[in-house]
């Protein structure tokens, strides 16, 4: 279970940082094949805060817990339950703000609250 929780933080961390920088070099979205229709409903008019959010707070955070997972810092369950319920508030106003929904964002929903059980888990198991 905990090398699935680490693969997770480590999956999410990446994409979201990767993904946020194409946004923000490319505010127009084509590097990701996204239109800036899917801004319609949202105070965007491109991607470039919402991919400076994507990388920065989202990103960030899982890259903090694998890094604190990686080190067995003791802090390491809370930061990666704090990484998945980033990426979960993300994909949720996501949602809400584009009314749409798609398969990515329907994996990466499943992905956070696998990383919320898991770290909840460990971080009950670890105090006993």
């Amino acid at each position: 279970m905990k090398s699935i929780l680490l693969l997770l933080l480590a999956f999410v961390a990446t994409t979201s940082i990767l993904s946020g920088f194409l946004l923000i070099a490319n505010p127009g979205g084509e590097i990701l094949k996204m239109s800036t229709s899917l801004l319609e409903h949202t105070p965007f008019r491109d991607f470039r805060i919402p991919g400076l959010v994507l990388a920065t707070i989202v990103g960030s955070t899982n890259l903090v817990a694998v890094i604190y997972y990686l080190q067995l810092r003791e802090e390491r369950y809370n930061w990666a339950l704090l990484g998945g319920l980033m990426m979960a508030g993300w994909i949720i106003v996501q949602i809400l703000l584009i009314r749409e929904i798609n398969w990515l964002q329907v994996l990466y929903l499943v992905i956070s609250i696998g990383i919320i059980l898991l770290s909840f888990h460990l971080k009950v198991k670890s105090l006993v």
